[in-house]
């Protein structure tokens, strides 16, 4: 588990999408998030991740197979 998010970490949904055979991904790209991190800090870039896993999170019948 991400300690950031709280959500899977990549290795933890790989780990459970092998292990079950009706899963689906969905891969989500922050565009420009690493200029973000260099141009405001890498603080607002972790409360930028946690927002967005928050909204992430909210409409997911299932937050634990979350990744991000």
């Amino acid at each position: 588990m991400d300690n950031l998010t709280g959500l899977l970490t990549r290795k933890e949904l790989e780990k459970t999408i092998k292990s079950s055979y009706s899963q689906y991904v969905m891969e989500v790209n922050i565009k420009h998030f690493m200029a973000i991190n260099d141009c405001c800090g890498h603080y607002v870039g972790d409360e930028i991740l946690k927002l967005f896993s928050n909204v992430l999170v909210t409409p997911t019948a299932n937050p634990t197979l979350l990744s991000l």
